[in-house]
């Protein structure tokens, strides 16, 4: 009978390593599809902002002779531009934050059924969703404000000092536009997007888990940095942190339920790239 039950024992505890390994294989797959859409997610909003770059840099550089009267209408020209990029940062941005919502339920759901798990639980409310993209589209906004505002100042500048259009533009490029530095709109712009989304990802991850969590007690979630020379020291040392599904990491000197969680101070937040991994319970 001792033997039967250290044989018992010796097969559970194989199954549960096979279970979590199953479970780690699909982490790991589904957070190289999250990093393929970021990715692409990047891609697309550089592509917005060259165009939108070299659309802009071109009108003022070619401009005739600064005046007052031609001034104005050179302004109200550039604004239509910027005013048309807003629109398709805000109509792009809400479409990936969509995906990215249900990207992050997937990773909750995905390896905890891996791991043999079984569980019907409804998809998350999309209210959330809903609140964090009209307050994306509000940050889109003031960088349109900012940049227009921005814009008008150098050009006024140049014609207050008499430069040349192709000087002036220069100005604006780097003043401005910057793709490079980061007081530009271009890093900014990257930066709402990329943070924003990311966000949306693991909020909607931790709502899942706590749905899941309802359904199935002891579950833990693992804290999952990108190992790179771009990574923040202290999500590096957060990598691998596991707390129970309703607990907080411990980041930075800073409590939080997720990664990219708004209670986070913004040098904890910005351009992070963090995931969470679901940990089945222990048999």
């Amino acid at each position: 009978m001792e033997i039967l039950k250290e044989r018992l024992k010796v097969y559970s505890n194989l199954n549960e390593q096979i279970s979590r390994a199953k479970a780690s294989a699909k982490a790991k797959e589904l957070i190289a599809k999250a990093k393929r859409f970021d990715a692409s997610l990047d891609a697309e909003v550089l592509k917005q902002l060259k165009e939108l770059r070299k659309n802009l840099i071109f009108e003022v550089t070619t401009a005739k002779r600064f005046t007052p009267e031609y001034l104005e209408k050179l302004k109200k020209s550039l604004e239509e531009q910027i005013r048309e990029f807003e629109t398709r940062l805000k109509s792009y941005t809400a479409a990936s934050q969509n995906t990215a919502w249900n990207n992050g339920q997937e990773l909750a759901d995905g390896p905890l059924k891996a791991a043999g798990l079984v569980f019907d639980v409804p998809r998350l409310s999309t209210e959330l969703l809903i609140l964090n993209q009209d307050y994306t589209a509000d940050l889109i906004t003031g960088l349109r404000d900012e940049t227009i505002n921005q814009i008008n100042g150098v050009l006024n500048r140049g014609m207050l000092a008499g430069k040349d259009a192709y000087t002036v533009g220069r100005e604006i490029d780097s003043e401005v536009l910057g793709v490079k530095e980061e007081r530009g709109i271009s890093y900014k712009a990257e930066k709402i997007v990329r943070t924003e989304n990311n966000r949306v990802y693991n909020m909607s991850e931790q709502g899942r888990i706590e749905q899941i969590a309802g359904v199935i007690p002891g579950l833990k979630k693992e804290w999952a940095a990108v190992i790179d020379n771009r990574t923040r020291p202290s999500h590096l040392a957060a990598h691998g942190q596991i707390v129970d599904w309703d607990a907080d990491f411990e980041v930075g000197g800073h409590s939080c339920s997720y990664p990219n969680d708004p209670s986070l101070p913004p040098e904890e937040v910005v351009n992070c790239r963090c995931r969470m991994i679901p940990i089945p319970p222990e048999e």
